[in-house]
Formats: structure tokens, C-alpha cells, sequence
């Protein structure tokens, strides 16, 4: 089975996914930004728009957060798709 690519190359950010298969990508407007303000910023989104979200800090480092606010760290972060830019 062929690898996905990645949703982007600039770290970090942050992805919603707005059904099976469409992910919306946003990047903070700090890129400085802390893990933990990454992870609260998703959460907030998660809420907002009532979807999962995902903070991506590199190619290998991820967060899950669900509907619920619980986290997931990974080491794979979402990826293939359709990707709508914010």
C-alpha cells in the first residue's frame, strides 16, 4: 500500500477534519507557538466546530484531540485526503 503524504510541510498545524476524507489545515498565526497552547488552540476549534481535530508538530509528532477533549499523541499524523486551506 502506497504512504499518504503529508497535509504540509510547515509545522506546526493544525488539522479539522470536516468529514470522511476532508480535512481542513490551519497554521497558527505565532509559529512559535508552545505544544500545549497548539493543543488547547485544537480543542477550542474541536468545540467550535463540534470535529476532531489534530495538532501536528512534525512528521512523526502529533495530538489527537477528540470531541470530548481527551488526547492522543502519535507518531503518525493524519494525512491523504482532500485539504481545504484556511
Amino acid at each position: 500500500m502506497e504512504k499518504f503524504q503529508s497535509h504540509s510541510d510547515k509545522y506546526p498545524y493544525l488539522v479539522l477534519r470536516a468529514m470522511s476524507g476532508v480535512y481542513v489545515i490551519k497554521h497558527p498565526k505565532n509559529p512559535q507557538i508552545s505544544k500545549d497552547q497548539m493543543i488547547q488552540w485544537g480543542k477550542g476549534e474541536s468545540v467550535e466546530y463540534n470535529r476532531r481535530t489534530c495538532a501536528v508538530f512534525s512528521a512523526s509528532e502529533a495530538v489527537f484531540i477528540e470531541l470530548d477533549g481527551s488526547v492522543k499523541n502519535s507518531s503518525e499524523p493524519p494525512s491523504g485526503g482532500i485539504i481545504l486551506t484556511h
